[in-house]
């Protein structure tokens, strides 16, 4: 849906998968999280993140679920213009170490904030 450029129908797509169905709680918050992020709706992207990074530090989550939701925590902080949490939570990414992409990531973004 969101790549038909209807953002309204698919915030209210992965809102209701998150309510209705416990198992796509995560995935819904990562996506609408996502979703609010590219309409820059920094704000509530961050709610989405915060709690998706308490269910995966409260679950047996993969480690990778963990490193995304801390990731995107970070990139919400980042366009919220909290540097320092921002490169707390990239920092937690890269001690992770789990995917290298994601963790090469998070140093280019730590990179760009020290370099601004």
């Amino acid at each position: 849906m969101k790549g038909i450029g209807n953002y309204n129908e698919a915030l209210v797509s992965f809102s209701k998968a998150i309510e209705v169905d416990s198992k796509t709680v995560s995935q819904g918050l990562m996506k609408r999280g996502l979703l609010f992020l590219q309409m820059k709706m920094s704000e509530q992207a961050l709610q989405d993140f915060n709690k998706l990074t308490e269910i995966a530090e409260g679950t047996e989550q993969p480690a990778t679920a963990l490193s995304k939701a801390y990731f995107y925590k970070a990139k919400a902080l980042k366009k919220l213009n909290n540097l320092s949490d921002a490169i707390l939570y990239f920092e937690q990414v890269i001690r992770a170490n789990d995917d290298n992409h994601l963790a090469s990531s998070a140093l280019y973004e730590i990179a760009k904030i020290k370099i601004q």
